[in-house]
Parts: C-alpha cells; structure tokens; sequence
C-alpha cells in the first residue's frame, strides 16, 4: 500500500506487491516521524525532496529512502537519527546538524545498541558531531557516504566521523570521511572489513584499538 503524508492530506493508494509491506510517502510540510510511527515493520518511507527540521526516532525494523536528496536537519541539538531497532535502512539522505555534546555523543545517525544488522548507504552526514556513532550493533553496513564534521570546530571539540564500538563484522565500505576528530574510531569491535574509505583533514585516519581479525584494505 502507498500511503501519501503531506502538510493538509493523507491518502491510501494500491497495495505494494512485496508480501503486504506498505510504501509511505513523506513530502514537504509534512512529518516523517509521523510517518514512522504509522508504519509497520518491514514498511518502506520514501521521503521526498526538500527540507525537513526534526530529530528521528526509528523503533522498528523498515526501510527509509530519500528521493532527490532530502534535507533532515536536527536543530542542532541531540541526536538527528536515533535507531534502536534491528533490521533498518538508511539511504538517500542528506543528515545535518546534531548537537554539540561530547558527553551524551551527539550523532547524525546514532545506532544504539541491539540495532543489528543496520544499513546506512548512499547518505550524506553534515555538521553533525559525531557522523555515525554505532554501539553494540553486530552486522551492519555502512557504505558510500559521504561525512564531514563541524569544520568549524577546533579538533577537539569535534567528534569523529565513525565510531564503532564493541560491535562484531561491520562492512565499512566506500565512504568519504573529513573534517572530524578522527576519521575512524574503532574499540572492541572485530571480524570487520573497512574497504576503499578515503579519509582525510582529521587528527588520525583511524584510531584504532583493542580490535581483532579485521580486514583493512585500499583505504
């Protein structure tokens, strides 16, 4: 099923074809966090182009997909995309301005722990402090995203572009990394591949410790 949010109107159209899973569109004026809220799990959230100020809390396992290369815009304050549930996509997003706390690890995208299994590709992370902090999140996938920091910031008081901590076989793949405190922090986190990263202007490429049987290459 399609549904359709926009700022005055809700709309029901066809049933997806994929085992009853339902699309939802989000267009300008309307709220996406509505719209998670609606959807059931397995449910894909296309968000159209344009601009979108708010922070997102994802529960559930489902799929959330820019067209057009929307703005998500957090206010500067706290996390832009929180997820603590297994089995989420993020793609096609343009994700800004989280908060600036160092101790509650502001993120444009926070993946808590038992978000397993998580994907977030094709996206672009901007003034955000942390890009993407995963904590306890097994089997993710993190590919082709374009991150920079808050370039504004000196070093320290910056975050870093990918923090993966205590979190078994990510796929770190393709991703553009810049303008952070360290490009790819790693602690306690094994059986991962980081592959064709190309990072640059941080204190360290990768800050790297306690991490075992991890695959680096082309990077």
């Amino acid at each position: 099923m399609t549904r359709v949010l926009r700022g005055w109107a809700f709309a029901c159209c066809a049933f997806s074809a994929a085992a009853g899973a339902a699309d939802w569109r989000v267009q300008p004026g309307a709220s996406i966090q509505q719209a998670i809220e609606g959807a059931e799990a397995g449910d894909v959230i296309v968000v159209t182009a344009g601009r979108y100020t708010e922070r997102l809390r994802i529960a559930k396992p489902l799929t959330l997909r820019g067209e057009g290369r929307p703005q998500l815009r957090g206010g500067l304050t706290g996390d832009t995309i929180r997820v603590t549930a297994s089995d989420v996509t993020i793609e096609g997003l343009l994700v800004m301005d989280s908060g600036d706390s160092l101790k509650a690890q502001n993120a444009g995208i926070y993946l808590q722990p038992g978000a397993h299994r998580a994907t977030v590709r094709d996206c672009e992370l901007h003034y955000n402090l942390f890009g993407l902090w995963i904590e306890k999140a097994d089997d993710v996938r993190i590919e082709r995203n374009l991150i920079t920091g808050k370039r504004d910031y000196r070093s320290a008081q910056r975050g870093n572009g990918i923090q993966l901590y205590n979190s078994q076989r990510a796929r770190v793949i393709g991703n553009r990394i810049s303008f952070v405190r360290d490009a790819i922090y790693v602690d306690v986190s094994h059986d991962a591949e980081f592959r064709a990263n190309r990072l640059h202007h941080s204190r360290y490429g990768t800050h790297y410790m306690n991490s075992y049987r991890n695959l680096w290459q082309g990077n």
